[in-house]
């Protein structure tokens, strides 16, 4: 779990990586959003701080949080299980943005950006998956325990 809640942390580098990418390589998407806000009356460039800033703060947040909490559970700590729900929110949230990326054919770059970009996304979510079975199976053989030692 520890292991896994590190690896969370590390392809976080990823994405903030994968923002500035886009920026720097005109990223369609990327582009058409701030080509909107300027129809909207907000300055592109501000747009695209805004949404850097705010895109930053969530996932660096959310990783941030699940990693520490996974970390300290997997050292013994007793955690709550608001970061699981956060974890699962978040997976739920990553496959609901897959299916519609992948249905509208609009993932953006080239085939090697892409494959990459999904790759990396899936292990990402793959750590989350063996984040939240891990502290499962450690809340469980905790209460084993705490029953087999209460008998």
């Amino acid at each position: 779990m520890i292991i896994s809640a590190r690896a969370l942390l590390a392809f976080g580098l990823w994405g903030l990586l994968r923002v500035f990418f886009f920026k720097a390589s005109g990223d369609t998407v990327f582009h058409i959003l701030a080509e909107e806000s300027a129809l909207e009356g907000m300055d592109p460039v501000t747009f695209e701080i805004m949404f850097i800033i705010v895109y930053l703060i969530f996932d660096v947040a959310f990783r941030i949080y699940v990693s520490r909490s996974a970390i300290s559970e997997g050292r013994g700590k007793k955690r709550s299980i608001a970061y699981l729900v956060v974890a699962v929110l978040y997976i739920l949230i990553s496959l609901f943005c897959y299916v519609v990326i992948i249905g509208d054919n609009s993932i953006g770059g080239t085939l090697i950006e892409d494959i990459s970009a999904i790759i990396i996304d899936l292990t990402t979510l793959f750590a989350l998956v063996v984040i939240i079975y891990s502290s499962v199976k450690v809340r469980r053989l905790r209460n084993l325990k705490k029953g087999a030692e209460e008998n």
